[in-house]
């Protein structure tokens, strides 16, 4: 980012879609915006700003959280920039962007992020605006792209014999690559991937009694599911 002595526009949200409305509706649980395709009232939601520079006063405070969006479904939300800097200014993604979303300049003072969302997502998105001197500032704000529910099976698991080879297999449903995380194991077994989709509980146990251990899976959209097991070694 560039430091510089003249502040950049103030950054307001309103949908072009009439279904999403203005993002700054509180319609949304704990405040945040409705997801994207229910009513809102009228409203403006700011980008804050990671500069040095300032930019003019705007309400509500920066960081609000923007419309969800939903994979499969078109988004459009659309940023006019008032007051500072000096026009045209171009628009540019500062880093990844969701999946399947854009910047789209709409003209010399507004963009828009766009498209239909293919991935899970929940973070910044942010942008690079630059004014017609060449002077940059960098404005992120908040989006959720909710990722569908995966789901962990089987949902118990079968008793063992001290002494003897126990073996069980978990599998899940969603988006690979996928993470696996795990309580300890029973006395005498381990945990241990056997394919990019499953994860295996093996070895020989060495102690009678029921043991208890958990296992979670998230995959790549960020959806998690996770499962509580009771494992009895007779």
């Amino acid at each position: 980012m560039l430091a510089r002595e003249r502040c950049l526009a103030g950054i307001f949200v309103c949908a072009l879609s009439p279904a999403l409305g203005c993002a700054g509706s509180t319609g949304g649980p704990n405040g945040r915006g409705a997801a994207a395709g229910s009513p809102q009232s009228p409203g403006t939601v700011p980008i804050s700003s990671s500069s040095s520079v300032s930019l003019p006063s705007v309400l509500p405070a920066p960081g609000s959280q923007l419309p969800d969006g939903a994979i499969g479904a078109v988004y459009t939300l659309t940023f006019a920039l008032y007051g500072g800097g000096v026009p045209p200014f171009t628009f540019a993604p500062h880093a990844a962007l969701p999946p399947g979303l854009a910047i789209v300049a709409v003209d010399g003072q507004s963009f828009a992020l766009a498209g239909t969302p293919s991935l899970g997502f929940n973070g910044t998105v942010a942008v690079d605006i630059t004014d017609a001197t060449g002077a940059t500032e960098e404005a992120d704000f908040q989006l959720l792209v909710p990722a569908p529910p995966i789901s962990l099976s089987p949902l118990s698991v079968p008793d063992g014999f001290e002494n003897n080879p126990y073996q069980i297999t978990f599998s899940t449903t969603g988006t690979p690559p996928f993470q696996w995380t795990t309580s300890f194991a029973p006395p005498g077994l381990a945990f241990g991937s056997s394919s990019a989709s499953t994860l295996d509980l093996s070895g020989v146990p060495n102690q009678t009694g029921g043991f208890g251990f958990t296992v979670t899976v998230t995959d790549a959209q960020g959806a998690t599911a996770t499962q509580s097991y009771i494992l009895t070694i007779n």
